[in-house]
């Protein structure tokens, strides 16, 4: 199989000062093959990061084709409830919505979920619904949501995580499962249960998907994303069919 991979902005290169040693620095990544777009966290770059400044930076990137995979703040060391933690979240979000009409031809995946634990019931026993800005967040036809259930309430609900299913169905009826992608953040998943739990949570338990739809949430998204990034930069790919109950952890 061809391995496939995100790339960052260096550690020792600040945004947008050096702007143009970022780009340079893509290009050798790109020369080397294999990227198939560039992780971004917000938190690394605070609230500016989609300021006019940072504008030579975002256009690079659309014109060299990049899918970004950003990681938005979660508020982690800064919130004091579940409530500030999604407030911070969404901050991120709807600057995101803006972001996707200037750069609406770049691929984009929102990394390692939603703030679940602010959905949750008071009781804990269940989780939902959905706030409307989720689904406007959701809007651009090119934005992409990676789950990663147990990694974030796994400590909460057991294996199957039936739970989470209501939340999970409407969410795929409303913005469609071949937008959502499965993940895991290994290690940290093991915490709370198995990789191959965390794969049977969608394959087996997710009954209110097709059996295709399921498919696409495991790894078929996620493959189309990896390659077509991978080609429009440019970059020979060399495709390999999988096995559709083969999970691609994004």
């Amino acid at each position: 199989h061809r391995l496939r991979r995100l790339v960052s902005v260096p550690d020792n290169f600040t945004l947008p000062a050096d702007c143009s040693a970022v780009l340079s620095h893509l290009d050798e990544e790109l020369a080397h093959g294999g990227v198939a777009g560039v992780q971004f966290s917000t938190s690394r770059f605070g609230p500016d990061w989609d300021s006019e400044t940072m504008r030579p930076f975002w256009d690079g990137l659309s014109e060299r084709q990049l899918a970004v995979w950003f990681t938005f703040a979660t508020g982690r060391g800064r919130a004091k409830s579940a409530t500030d933690s999604e407030e911070i979240f969404k901050t991120d979000c709807e600057k995101l919505v803006l972001w996707s009409s200037r750069y609406a031809e770049t691929d984009v995946v929102i990394t390692h979920g939603l703030p679940w634990r602010s959905y949750l019931h008071a009781d804990r026993k269940g989780i939902g619904p959905l706030p409307k800005w989720v689904f406007k967040i959701l809007e651009p036809p090119r934005v992409h949501l990676q789950l990663l259930i147990p990694s974030c309430v796994g400590d909460i609900f057991d294996f199957p995580y039936r739970e989470v299913n209501p939340m999970l169905e409407r969410l795929a009826k409303r913005v469609g499962a071949k937008r959502l992608l499965f993940g895991t953040d290994m290690p940290f998943l093991e915490r709370t249960c198995t990789y191959a739990q965390s794969v049977r949570h969608i394959a087996h338990f997710g009954d209110f998907m097709t059996a295709e739809e399921r498919a696409l949430v495991l790894g078929g998204n996620a493959r189309r994303l990896l390659t077509r990034a991978e080609s429009r930069a440019s970059v020979k790919v060399v495709k390999v069919p999988l096995d559709s109950a083969t999970a691609v952890d994004a």
